[in-house]
């Protein structure tokens, strides 16, 4: 806990709440009195049980409940359109919840405030089908409140990515991954990936 009287508040207002956003509990004083107090929003109660271990790009995998998510960079605001657009493919998101150290070079970029990551709705498709076929064991709702909560952006699939989906070449066949690189591509974002296959679409998708 930090104290900072009123004047310092309002020249150094950003910072401390950012601080306020890390976790860090800030107390504005006026005159040696404490009158307020700069907290972090509380994140909803309700967070995302997922575990990468064993996924494969064909649709088997070792999704399992009981997983504390860790949401890498949970929980603090963004500073939106300083930074570079980023989409999450399904396994990146899954090991972002978790705080996987498999993130590799993708986990400096997802904590950057200055980016903005986002997650399709794609990516829900494709594990809400592996749920229902018993391929994988999750709660889509608690994925998409700790996907809230780590201030991520929903990036629904619409016509302009039907248009550059028709036109896709056929490096890879899973439909949700090309769906993914469509809407990469007619954004443009950068995708991350773990699928080398999918890297071959363009150089705005980024191997991790």
């Amino acid at each position: 806990m930090s104290t900072v009287n009123i004047h310092e508040a309002k020249t150094h207002l950003s910072r401390l709440v950012e601080d306020a956003a890390a976790g860090e509990e800030v107390v504005i004083a006026k005159a040696g009195r404490p009158v307020a107090r700069l907290v972090a929003l509380a994140a909803p109660s309700r967070r995302a049980v997922a575990c990468a271990q064993g996924w494969r790009a064909q649709g088997q995998a070792g999704v399992a409940r009981g997983f504390r998510c860790a949401a890498i960079g949970g929980g603090t605001a963004r500073v939106r359109h300083r930074g570079m657009r980023i989409l999450l493919d399904t396994h990146v998101l899954l090991w972002a919840l978790m705080g996987d150290a498999r993130l590799g070079r993708a986990k400096p970029l997802i904590l950057d405030r200055a980016n903005e990551i986002a997650v399709s709705t794609a990516s829900y498709l494709e594990l809400a089908i592996k749920a229902s076929q018993g391929k994988i064991d999750i709660d889509l709702s608690q994925i998409r409140a700790s996907v809230a909560a780590s201030g991520y952006d929903e990036l629904p699939v619409t016509g302009t990515h039907a248009e550059a989906l028709a036109g896709l070449p056929w490096h890879h066949k899973d439909p949700f991954d090309r769906i993914l690189v469509a809407q990469a591509l007619a954004e443009p974002m950068r995708l991350l990936t773990t699928d080398a296959a999918v890297a071959r679409y363009s150089d705005t998708v980024m191997l991790v």
